[in-house]
């Protein structure tokens, strides 16, 4: 049984800790965001979590120990037969870009909404950004993963774009 709780992850003993492999600056601009939110949120406890792994980033928001946001971005492995049903501009741009490891935000959102409309958004995408540009990727939205992006989300591409160097619908993280 000790086997197979080990194989599943579930053996007791020490924990991944994910933080360790996040820079200080990273963890920083986190609190800087939850310390910009806490403005909207007088008398509650606001919280930032990350799991981090090379090929996946979230953070978490919590209020007062409930959910309140997320925003994630995972890497897409390009290659095989689903590219085919990828939008072309968004193949053609990440080959103009040299095949850079190519990442995408999943989900982003607030549960809470008294976080939405405040710039906690836009906040969160530079947090996921800054991980994406230390691993040397370029990043987009997920409908050029076969997903969908939301109104909401696409507006905030756009600030982004105006920022940062793009090939269409990407934004270049890394320099």
């Amino acid at each position: 049984m000790s086997e197979l709780l080990n194989i599943l992850g579930l053996e007791s003993g020490p924990k991944y800790d994910p933080t360790k492999a996040l820079p200080s600056d990273i963890v920083a601009m986190g609190q800087s965001l939850v310390d910009h939110a806490s403005q909207f949120l007088p008398g509650t406890s606001l919280t930032v979590t990350y799991e981090v792994y090379p090929d996946n980033f979230r953070i978490e928001f919590w209020v007062d120990g409930f959910a309140a946001g997320f925003f994630r971005a995972s890497t897409r492995v390009m290659g095989g037969g689903s590219d085919q049903y990828l939008p072309v501009e968004c193949v053609d741009s990440w080959k103009k870009l040299g095949e850079p490891p190519f990442w995408v935000v999943r989900a982003a959102g607030w549960y809470d909404d008294r976080l939405y409309g405040k710039n906690l958004g836009f906040l969160a995408y530079k947090i996921l950004f800054e991980w994406i540009s230390r691993q040397g990727g370029a990043v987009a939205p997920d409908y050029c993963s076969g997903g969908d992006t939301s109104d909401d989300a696409l507006k905030v591409w756009k600030r982004l774009r105006q920022i940062y160097p793009t090939e269409g619908p990407f934004i270049d993280l890394r320099s």
